[in-house]
């Protein structure tokens, strides 16, 4: 079975800040939540972890230090920031983006849909404007191993 999602109101891992402070802005919180769970959420095989908070959509690779899994492979939780609802979104995200960011869209607002079974789950992020889907992934667990079978 996959794992349950692991769900954070600060965003572990964003580009970009909404607070620079060196202290507790957007960046550092995140070091700190890294810090704290990143093993934890390897350990425990977490395969994917939601936040909100940076009022943006941003997906990672499948990721564990830094450091993607090759396309496919799971290498720890995928991270998605869904924070595009409500409150203006924010534009300062660090460009040119991250390699270890897959889709950044700061310019719309939009939802998080989520389809699931014991072994696989869809996620797809749908613009408000047009209602179409502008980035999806699928986690599958076979044989006990997680792979990304689209959008890794």
């Amino acid at each position: 079975l996959l794992s349950p999602p692991f769900f954070t109101l600060p965003p572990p891992l964003c580009s970009g800040s909404t607070d620079p402070d060196p202290v507790n802005g957007d960046q550092a919180v995140a070091s700190i939540l890294r810090e704290a769970f990143e093993d934890l959420l390897y350990a425990a095989e977490v395969d994917l972890v939601l936040s909100g908070h940076h009022h943006s959509y941003q997906r990672s690779c499948s990721l564990y230090r830094g450091a993607c899994a090759a396309d496919g492979a799971w290498a720890g939780p995928i991270y998605a920031v869904v924070g595009m609802a409500g409150f203006q979104n924010t534009p300062n995200v660090e460009r040119p983006q991250p390699a270890i960011f897959k889709t950044v869209d700061c310019s719309h607002y939009g939802y998080g849909r989520v389809t699931a079974d014991g072994s696989s789950l869809v996620f797809e992020y749908v613009r408000s404007d047009d209602r179409a889907v502008h980035d999806s992934f699928t986690l599958q667990k076979i044989n006990g191993t997680t792979h990304i079978v689209k959008g890794g």
